[in-house]
């Protein structure tokens, strides 16, 4: 990897612009060159961009705190690379050309700018480019990508590049410094080898993890309870025993439940017969008690055959009085609307007046409103005209006023500007005294970091002192909680042989197989009652099914035949209203005909006084033959839609009783199937009840269902239950004193392991001891050693210091504070520097500008004069305009007169129109009132006999049924709906009496078909009793066989586990095996074990490349690894004898060659694939005297040979001087820095300029034919 050329623009000082070309004359063909200039020119600005367009990063910035900065506009973190943007400009950028590890060359760029590109605005994000320049090609879209597509090219990530490539200000003899932890950590962030630290902590965890799953797996193998062979036959063949007992008292159970439920099936079929007789009984009485309500039925039948007649004539009676009254009506109203038509008339001849006089009148102003509207637009232009000359008088007025403001402004500004001038004057002269600590600031600032280096050198020794001290107290206290804890197992020891040999006494005196044999006698007993009472529960279950079974199938017959009835009442119904349905259609399409369109024609071709070819009339009442047509019309349409929705509802009603018959015969069917269901299950239960019954040893009843009584088979059970109990209780008793003989001995046990493993711990406590004693010897003499070098810098930093206020106590607290107030005087004293320079160019600008203000200003008051003139003249003629307009309608606007008088005749010829239309429509009305009072008449006559022929037809219906009008209307009242609920009860009332004659049969036969099957043996009181006894013992005998199985199944699952767990024992031991090894050969807590021995081959091959280079700085000393420590280094004097010498007796000169070599070596630690071709050095060099210092630069220019080219960053005269080629950083003021190459072999006066951040007014030296130079 080689640089080729760095650009960039507006980086810090570097203002504008700049360009350093490796590859040309005279960097080109040189191995060694010096990048020099004074303290903040921006000499390590320069490496600033390198590490920007590689990667984003500033080495500077990797230690710095993350507190924000900036003003209140704008903060960022102290981390930001975008920080290095000079103040006051808009962007920047920094740019490498770079040949990469591949041998293509590239250009990477990093940029960054502020919002719109203008000063002041919010700093945007970093945008970060890489261009192959074989193709021009873009590599990567996002800044992630590029990074890494310049990490993969160039072959260093940013750590390896500052340790290859360049070597960072202030980090240059950092690992000569260390102590040896801080030189372990060096070595991993130099070299990469933290990774090995990290295994090793990973190997120790591994191996802990494992050991913790063995322990675990162990442990879990121990709670796993399995029987022995010899007890697990025992309870097998007692299982199997029961097994047999349990299905003989099945058996005995269900012969004795078949008997109990013969006799409680008898009992039940009694009870129906009786309940059914009684039922037939209840239903014939009621059909009696309803004879009254069937014969009232008969009547209102009868009664409702007149309601059509009676209908009719109603109707007809309230017609005839609605016509009479709206004659009446239509007669008053045709009066009124004559006497209406008579005043519109009158008005409207009235409103024709007013219209001609109001047009005369408008016709007679035009002239005079013409002469108006001339004066009114001469008077709106001498406004406007007004209007523009007072605007433009309060603009002249409101510059005039400002800039009289800016020109007070401008005078006060630079007033200001001459005042800062002279303040910034008088505190350089007072504070010259701070100069010299200025300059050398970088000098002083390394001495109070080696200050505060040392001094927490000492700090971080007595820490460690402390630390062993208190590693001895913790030591001393662990030990004295080892015997108490020694002592107090002891005893403890002693209590459990005692405690377990009592419990072997109790354990003598219990027999656990007899305990068993007698339990398994009473759970057998048990078993039995228990099954017997579920049988007898099971038969008075299904006598309470057999009731209801037997209720809802006397339900469905009743309602089916309920269903048969009233389908016939619907179908007598139906065959009635087809009939009138027919009848209402046919006069309803003789009513259609009379009322269609040919009718209608027949009637508009009669002629008044002319007879009618159909009648002969010559009176044609046209309107009244309509009118009737149409009610009649109504009326028969409203007969035919009643007719056809009673026609529909029966449809409806037969429907609903089809389905309704249809669920009565499925639940029939339904009841049937439960029938048969109820007796298969019966025959179950008294086949249960049979096979329990005979292992009961209570005397019981064949028949289940005889058994009301269940309080001997209770008792039974209960006696059964208390004495099984008692028996358990021995049995647990002697299995917690066996469980707990067994914990104790657990215990015991482990209490004589704990004590054999606190005696282990006390002798690892011992070895402890003596390593914390050592380390406290340790940490005093490195104390010793911190505090009298703290004391030299201290002594060196006093005289440089003493321009700062209480400067010595500030050098023994944090060095931070003490440096960041150096950089804040030396900051302070360049920004006043700066800002005085600005502020003197700035002072000329503002004398220009006050000028400039005061001429501004008399301009704009003689222009304000001018305009007051203008608007004086043009008020003065719109003055006598205004008086010439007053003399015309008074001075109103023309248009509202010419409004008023159009709006006058308009609004008189609208008053004309609306009476005109008001006598027109009133004409109309009055000849509509006229039709309808004679039509009114026509229909009144027409109604009154068709109202005479009604009732004619009313009271022949009377005579017919032989009933009185009032009859006929309370039969009306309760209507249809009435007179059918009464036929559907009186129906339900036969179905019932029908019904309850066919239950009785029904249960008749089933009580005789019962009682000839055969009656039991035993009685159902026997069975009641020996029933509830065989259910207790199958029930015990079901428990108790029950708990052995649940034992083997116990066993079964624990020896499968118990395997299971054997082998992964055996993986898990295998696993732990091979991670114990590794954890013994590499694993450590802190990970020191694998990290040291990394480390120390990683040193011993530094040290290699560094004696390699300390051999060509001075062949005096040589560098190696000392005995004491794993990672000391220590010095041989080959001039001395080969002595050995500590690096912190070596003196200035000699630590920084030693320096040196360890950086060149640390250099050189890359792959080959990855090969630095450029090594940037920024250090200065100054502790070294000139022949030394020809060696180092023998050592650097030595680097050419191997093909790399090394630049060093320095400010030191006596390093410049021995350097040929030079890139000097100039500061020029304002903050501003000149960049330019010598060569040694040039003459001094022919630089060569390559690139500056000076202002575009700054003096630059022709440069010589042989040059090229590059001003941006």
């Amino acid at each position: 990897m080689r640089i080729l050329a760095l650009r960039g623009r507006n980086l810090a000082s570097l203002a504008g612009e700049f360009e350093i070309d490796f590859e040309a004359a005279p960097l080109a063909g040189t191995g060694l060159f010096a990048i020099t200039g004074p303290t903040g020119a921006g000499k390590s600005t320069l490496l600033d961009a390198l590490c920007l367009a590689l990667y984003d990063r500033l080495p500077r910035l990797e230690q710095a705190s993350k507190t924000e900065v900036g003003g209140e506009s704008e903060r960022l973190s102290g981390t930001d690379v975008r920080l290095i943007l000079r103040h006051g400009t808009a962007n920047g950028f920094a740019e490498v050309d770079f040949q990469g590890h591949d041998g293509r060359r590239y250009r990477a760029r990093w940029e960054v700018r502020r919002a719109r590109n203008r000063v002041g605005e919010r700093l945007q994000a970093q945008a970060m480019s890489l261009t192959d320049l074989a193709d021009n090609s873009q590599l990567g879209h996002t800044k992630t990508e590029v990074l890494k597509e310049i990490r993969d090219r160039v072959g260093l990530d940013f750590d390896q590049f500052r340790r290859s490539v360049l070597l960072a200000q202030n980090e240059f003899d950092a690992f000569l410094r260390a102590r040896p932890a801080e030189r372990a950590e060096l070595l991993e962030l130099m070299t990469g080898t933290a990774i090995y630290g990290a295994l090793s902590v990973a190997a120790f965890e591994r191996g802990r993890r494992e050991k913790a799953i063995l322990d675990a797996l162990d442990d879990e193998l121990r709670r796993v309870n399995v029987l022995d062979d010899e007890s697990r036959a025992v309870i097998e063949a007692d299982s199997a025993a029961a097994e047999a007992e349990r299905l003989a008292l099945e058996a005995e159970i269900e012969h004795l439940t078949a008997e109990a439920q013969w006799h409680r099936t008898a009992r039940v079929l009694v009870e129906q017969v009786t309940a059914a007789e009684a039922g037939i009984a209840e239903a014939k009485t009621a059909l009696a008690d309803a004879e009254p309500e069937r014969v009232r039925l008969a009547e209102i039948r009868r009664a409702l055959t007149a309601r059509p007649q009676v209908a009719e004539a109603d109707r007809l009676t309230a017609e005839a009085a609605r016509l009479e009254a709206e004659e009446t009506t239509a007669r008053q109203e045709a009066k009124a609307r004559q006497a209406t038509c008579t005043q519109a008339q009158e008005a409207r001849d009235t409103a024709r007046l007013a219209a001609d006089q109001a047009d005369a009148a408008f016709k007679a102003a035009g002239p005079l409103l013409d002469h108006a509207a001339a004066l009114d637009t001469r008077l709106a232009e001498g406004r406007t005209r007004l209007e523009q000359a007072r605007i433009a008088q309060t603009e002249a007025e409101a510059e005039a006023g400002r800039t009289a403001a800016l020109r007070a402004e401008a005078e006060q500004t630079h007033k200001a500007s001459l005042e800062k001038i002279s303040r910034l004057e008088q505190w350089l002269e007072a504070n010259q005294a701070r100069k010299p600590l200025v300059e050398q600031l970088d000098r002083w600032l390394d001495a109070i970091a080696a200050h505060g280096t040392a001094a927490a050198q000492a700090r971080d020794a007595a820490n460690s002192d402390r630390q062993a001290a208190a590693a001895l107290e913790a030591i001393a206290a662990e030990t004295s909680q080892i015997d108490a804890a020694d002592a107090t197992q002891r005893t403890q020891l002693a209590k459990l042989d005692e405690e377990i040999a009592t419990l072997d006494s109790t354990l003598a005196t219990l027999d656990p197989a007899a305990l068993e044999q007698q339990r398994e006698i009473l759970d057998a007993q048990e078993a039995a009652l228990a099954r017997l009472l579920d049988t007898a529960a099971q038969a008075a279950a299904i006598t309470a099914r057999a009731a209801e079974i037997a209720a809802r199938r006397t339900a469905a017959t009743a309602r089916r035949d309920q269903t048969d009835q009233e389908t016939a009442a619907v179908e007598t119904r139906q065959t009635i209203v087809a009939a009138s349905l027919s009848e209402a259609k046919a006069a309803l399409v003789l009513a259609e005909a009379a009322e269609g369109e040919q009718a209608l024609v027949l009637r508009q071709t009669l002629v008044a006084d002319e007879p009618c070819p159909v009648c002969g009339s010559r009176q044609h009442p046209l309107e009244a033959i309509a009118s009737a047509l149409t009610g009649l019309l109504a009326n028969h349409r409203q007969r035919v839609a009643q007719i056809e929705a009673e026609r529909d509802d029966l449809l409806r009603r037969g429907g609903e009783a089809a389905a309704s018959r249809r669920a009565a015969a499925e639940a029939l069917t339904q009841a049937e199937r439960d029938e048969t269901t109820l007796a298969r299950d019966r025959d179950a239960v008294m086949t249960r009840w049979s096979a329990d019954a005979a292992a009961c040893p209570l005397p019981l009843p064949p028949d289940p269902f005889a058994v009301t009584d269940h309080a001997p088979l209770e008792t039974m059970r209960q006696q059964t239950q208390d004495e099984r109990g008692s028996i358990g209780e021995r049995l647990r008793t002697y299995r917690q004193a066996e469980l707990d003989r067994r914990t104790r001995s657990e215990t015991r046990d482990r209490l004589r392991r704990d004590v054999e493993q606190r005696a282990a711990t006390r002798t690892g406590l011992a070895a402890r001891h003596a390593t914390a004693t050592a380390e406290r010897s340790r940490a005093s003499a490195e104390a010793g050693r911190a505090r009298a070098d703290q004391a030299r810098l201290a002594a060196s930093l006093a005289v440089p210091l003493a321009v700062l206020p209480d400067a010595e106590r500030r050098l023994d607290g944090d060095p931070a504070d003490l440096i960041a107030a150096c950089r804040k005087l030396a900051e302070t004293w360049g920004k006043t520097t700066q800002t005085l320079e600005e502020e003197r160019g700035h002072e000329r600008r503002l004398a220009a500008q006050a000028d400039s203000a005061r001429s501004a200003e008399d301009n704009a008051r003689h222009n304000a004069a001018r305009a007051a003139e203008r608007t004086r003249e043009e008020q003065a003629a719109l003055d006598l305009l205004a008086g010439e307009r007053a003399t015309v309608f008074e001075g109103r606007a023309t248009a509202e007169i010419r409004d008023g008088f159009e709006a006058a005749r308009k609004a008189a010829v609208a008053r004309h129109q609306a009476a005109q239309d008001s006598w027109a429509a009133a004409d109309r009305d009055r000849a509509i009132a006229l039709e309808r009072v004679r039509a009114l008449g026509v229909s009144r006559t027409q109604t009154a006999d068709a109202l005479a022929a009604a009732l004619a037809a009313r009271e022949a219906k009377l005579a017919e049924i032989a009933l009185d009008l009032a009859a006929v209307r309370a039969a009306m009242e309760l209507g249809e709906a009435w007179a059918e609920s009464e036929e559907r009860r009186q129906a339900a009332l036969l179905q019932a009496v029908a019904s309850a004659e066919a239950v009785w049969g029904e249960r008749l036969r089933l009580r005789r078909e019962h009682e000839a099957s055969g009656q039991p043996e035993r009685s159902a009181e026997a069975l009641d009793l020996l029933l509830p006894e065989r259910a207790a013992a199958r029930d015990a005998l079901r428990e108790r066989l029950s708990g052995l199985r649940q034992r083997l199944a116990d066993d079964d699952r624990n020896r499968d586990a118990a395997q299971g767990t054997r082998e992964r024992i055996a993986t898990q031991r295998q696993s732990f095996d091979l991670w114990k090894g590794i954890a013994d050969l590499i694993g450590a807590a802190d990970g020191k074990k694998f990290r040291l021995f990394a480390q120390g081959l990683t040193l011993d091959r530094l040290l290699g490349l560094a004696n390699a280079h300390l051999a060509d700085l001075t062949p005096r000393y040589l560098l190696q690894r000392a005995p004491g420590g794993d990672l000391d280094l220590q010095v041989i004097d080959r001039d001395m004898a080969d002595e050995i010498r500590g690096v912190a007796n070596l003196s200035g000169g000699e630590r920084f060659l030693v320096s040196l070599a360890l950086a060149l070596g640390l250099a050189s630690m890359t792959g080959r694939r990855t090969l630095a071709e450029s090594l940037f050095i920024d250090e200065g060099f100054g502790a070294l005297d000139a022949a030394s210092l020809d060696l180092a630069l023998s050592a650097l220019e030595s680097l050419h040979a191997s093909g790399r080219k090394v630049g060093v960053i320095s400010h030191v005269q006596p390093m410049i001087d021995r350097i040929g080629i030079q890139v000097r950083v100039t500061k020029q003021g304002g903050g501003r820095s000149l960049i330019e190459t010598r060569s040694s072999w040039k003459k001094a006066d022919s630089p060569e300029l390559i690139g500056c951040g000076a202002s575009a007014d700054a003096s630059i030296e022709a440069p010589s034919p042989s040059t090229s130079p590059i001003w941006v």
